[in-house]
Formats: C-alpha cells, structure tokens, sequence
C-alpha cells in the first residue's frame, strides 16, 4: 500500500478535525454509528490524531450519511476549502413564489456571478482594466449592489409596517 500524499499533513489533520466535529454533532461515536455503514470502532480511528490511524478516513458515503443529521456539513466544508472553494448553503427550492423570494433569488444569482468573475481577475492578485472590461465586472457588481439596496429597501419598509 503506497502512502504518498499530495497534501501538507496539516490538510489531513483538518479533515480528522472536521470527522470530529461531525461525530461530535452525533453526541458520540456510537450514536453516530447508527447512522452510516461504519462501526463505532471505525469511526474512531477516522478521527483519531493517533499516527497509528493517520490513513483513516471516511469515505464519501459515510460523510455524507452523518452530514444529513449534524450542524453543519463539516467535512464537506473542509474538503472544499482545501479545493479552494467557500461552501454556502443553496437557497431552499420550495420557496413561494413572491415578490421577497424572487428579489432573493436574483441576488443570490447575482452574488455568484461577481463573485466568480472576481476569483478568476483575481487569479494573480490584482484586477487589471482589461479584466474588468472583458468579463463585465464593473457593470456585475454594480448590478449586485443595486439588488442589494433593492433588499434592504425591503427589509425597511417590512421592518416599519408598510409590508
């Protein structure tokens, strides 16, 4: 069995970090047992910091078992920090259909834009003119701010009665 790793160890000492925290969430290894595949015995070791069990870890299944019961999706955040990507949650799919989610929706989507659009000018630390001119960034992100007073617009007027 080859041991070779493409990560810096403390990559792996976060993803343990993280199988803590969701086991934690479960209240104990055991009770987090009855909710995937493993055993409790296996879970352990996935977690352990113990260099006897450095190469334990759980697979995608069992992540994504006791992912549905804990706080937040802990391994899986980790595991997309590592990529080089920040984990939100997806806006909820049955929304009613009204003017406030509609807005929401559109803010979200636009946020997503900016935001990749930002990344990929950013890519070599600095925005440049002809990035800003060939992926639109000033007119995205003047579109993001505008739905943004839209939102709070909203937020007031609910907030004073008038909604």
């Amino acid at each position: 069995m080859t041991t070779a790793r493409t990560l810096p160890a403390s990559a792996y000492a976060r993803l343990k970090a993280a199988t803590r925290r969701v086991i934690k969430d479960h209240g104990s290894a055991e009770a987090a047992a009855l909710d995937t595949r493993v055993s409790e015995g296996h879970l352990l070791k996935c977690h352990s910091g113990n260099p006897e069990f450095a190469l334990n870890f759980l697979t995608a299944d069992c992540i994504a078992d006791l992912e549905q019961r804990a706080v937040r999706p802990h391994v899986t955040e980790a595991l997309a920090a590592l990529a080089g990507y920040v984990l939100i949650p997806a806006p909820p799919v049955n929304l009613p259909k009204t003017e406030h989610t509609a807005l929401f929706l559109k803010l979200v989507e636009e946020a997503g834009i900016v935001q990749a659009r930002l990344a990929a000018a950013l890519a070599d630390g600095k925005i440049e003119r002809r990035e800003i001119r060939d992926m639109n960034l000033l007119i995205e992100t003047r579109k993001l701010f505008a739905l943004v007073g839209e939102m709070v617009a909203l937020q007031e007027r609910i907030e004073a009665g008038a909604e």
